[in-house]
């Protein structure tokens, strides 16, 4: 009798050590294809068109009155500012949280704001001599960048709207796509995107290569390309030469998103019709 009760004991153990075993596989797989459901984890609630996340954590989110709303990393409001006589807002570039830029392509006009969401500066594109610019952003020498799509020109100019280089003429085409383009300047990399390509810039305004890549939301960390496809969010590094390298996949959503952001702490930020979500992928 006591022979079968050891006997059983062992079994009962070697069962329990196997389905611990599955367990933790299951684990590891789902940590390294990422396709993990989202815990429903809204940070913040409301209906925001778009979302921004600086280098010090804190979260901008902008809604459809054209207001722009700061939170701390804590999800707790800092700073909430009206720009609804300057017309809609088609671009925030917060890379310098000193420094703010926001974009109004509607009437051409470019506001700098401090990190109080205060005025700095004011510029009118029209005023000096730019017409129909669809995409603006700062330069990481602090001057600003701006896309002609009639001249199919990356342009980089002053505060004062003076010219200081131009990009080469080898894309006479422009930049395919059906939606209004974007500029990331990044490290010395400049990029101008469209739901469909990337174009890839030195910081001499000289092409260096066309990324055929189609998103609806893109971001750069760490010499990676992050974009939102469908409901993947995939990775392609921008140093890679190589056509036939696969573009890895970092998560899955369950349902529609419209706008995300990946920290280098691996905390995803993502937007979509409630409001803001974070999940971390290191789960």
């Amino acid at each position: 009798m006591k022979l079968i009760i050891k006997y059983n004991w062992n079994i009962i153990l070697a069962t329990a050590l196997c389905l611990s075993l599955v367990s933790c596989q299951i684990k590891s797989t789902l940590a390294q294809s990422s396709n993990a459901s989202i815990d429903d984890n809204y940070v913040i609630k409301g209906d925001f068109t778009n979302m921004k996340v600086d280098k010090l954590g804190d979260i901008y989110l902008i809604n459809k009155k054209s207001e722009i709303l700061k939170y701390d990393e804590n999800y707790n409001l800092l700073f909430r500012n009206s720009y609804n006589t300057q017309g809609r807002i088609s671009h925030i570039d917060v890379s310098n949280p000193q420094k703010i830029l926001v974009y109004f392509s509607d009437f051409q006009k470019i506001l700098f704001l401090d990190n109080t969401l205060s005025e700095i500066k004011f510029l009118n594109l029209e005023s000096l001599g730019y017409w129909n610019i669809q995409a603006v952003a700062p330069s990481v020498d602090n001057l600003i960048w701006i896309y002609d799509p009639v001249d199919y020109k990356l342009i980089k100019i002053n505060d004062n709207g003076n010219v200081l280089l131009n990009s080469n003429e080898l894309y006479s085409e422009g930049i395919g796509g059906n939606i209004q383009p974007g500029i990331i300047a990044r490290d010395d990399r400049v990029y101008l995107y469209t739901e469909s390509e990337i174009l890839v810039f030195n910081i001499f305004g000289e092409l260096l290569k066309r990324l055929s890549i189609n998103s609806s939301s893109l971001q750069y960390l760490n010499s990676n390309i992050i974009y939102l496809q469908n409901k993947n969010l995939m990775v392609r590094n921008t140093k890679t030469e190589f056509i036939t390298d696969a573009d890895r996949k970092l998560f899955q959503y369950e349902g529609e998103v419209s706008d995300f952001y990946l920290d280098k702490k691996n905390q995803l930020f993502s937007l979509d019709r409630t409001g803001l979500f974070v999940t971390s992928l290191d789960q």
